[in-house]
């Protein structure tokens, strides 16, 4: 049986290091590694590239926008790029191993691109972290070796082969995803109930409804309330994840479509073109036409490290 144990210590390093001690890519688009967290205090970045992280010893808190997590020992989650993360409270302990990748990885295989990212997307309802049973975990550690083994070999074939058992882990942890959301909301404690309702409705209306209020008199409860549950479950405040909704479409216009500034203003009831880029500024930390002209300049990037608090 493969155990925490072996994964550790009874196979090959996890990842390549290089001659400077730091992680390297056998493939331009592909990095694995072995992570530990040595700073106290909070680690934060912004991820460039899509990652799956199994989480084999300690725990940490993790905000991905716009959810707030543990990340405890055995579990494994998913990162996409464009996010801003930060990682907090991690034990002295905390371990995880990571397989790291941008879009090119894939798209230039016989694999469907559609179908990987379709399986990265997830569920925008619950945190992208899945708690692992025993069994669970076995198999997700051998899926981890699997691809270790062949990244090493870096053989004929080897990016092929490990494009596909990234696509079978792809497909298992989406099955963990798939059995959660199942669940109905009866499933989940009253608060828990009321959050997902909340995130909803702000996937379904955040186009015309932008306040707090107006969610909570379609949810039947008091502003007040429904901000001190949302407060109390994920540990945000209820009106920037409305915001946020609206962030994350006018990245999507502006990054894959041509529509202008002023038309992408229009298709979110924003009153007028200004008023559109000082809130996107103003969440974004730059202005609508500074960020197209960032992402038509910026291919893919994958980072050697995350940050320089970081390290193997």
């Amino acid at each position: 049986m493969l155990t925490k144990k072996n994964i550790l210590t009874d196979v090959a390093p996890f990842g390549y290091l290089g001659q400077d001690g730091r992680y390297t890519t056998v493939f331009n688009d592909l990095l694995l590694a072995e992570i530990r967290i040595n700073c106290p205090e909070k680690v934060s970045f912004k991820a460039e590239s899509y990652s799956i992280i199994l989480c084999v010893e300690g725990h940490c808190i993790k905000t991905i926008e716009p959810h707030t997590f543990e990340v405890p020992s055995h579990s494994v989650h998913i990162s996409r790029p464009k996010y801003n993360q930060v990682i907090s409270d991690a034990s002295a302990d905390f371990r995880c191993l990571s397989i790291t990748f941008t879009p090119s990885f894939y798209l230039d295989t016989p694999v469907s691109a559609s179908i990987i990212e379709q399986l990265l997307i997830m569920n925008p309802d619950l945190p992208p972290l899945f708690k692992l049973s025993a069994d669970d975990f076995e198999m997700v550690c051998d899926s981890f070796n699997r691809i270790n083994t062949e990244y090493q070999l870096n053989t004929t074939f080897s990016k092929h082969i490990i494009l596909n058992q990234l696509l079978e882990l792809l497909y298992r942890v989406n099955r963990l995803c798939t059995e959660k959301i199942a669940l109905p909301d009866s499933a989940f404690p009253r608060n828990e109930q009321l959050v997902r309702a909340y995130k909803r409705l702000i996937d379904k209306h955040f186009f015309t409804l932008k306040t707090v209020k107006e969610y909570a008199d379609i949810l039947k409860v008091s502003p007040k309330y429904l901000g001190e549950v949302i407060k109390t479950e994920t540990g945000q405040t209820a009106l920037p994840m409305i915001h946020y909704r609206i962030i994350q479409e006018a990245r999507h216009l502006l990054k894959y479509t041509t529509q202008t500034i002023k038309e992408i203003s229009y298709v979110l009831n924003f009153e007028n073109i200004a008023h559109f880029s000082r809130f996107f500024k103003k969440y974004s930390g730059i202005s609508p036409s500074d960020f197209r002209k960032t992402e038509e300049q910026n291919p893919d990037v994958l980072p050697g490290q995350l940050t320089s608090s970081v390290q193997p």
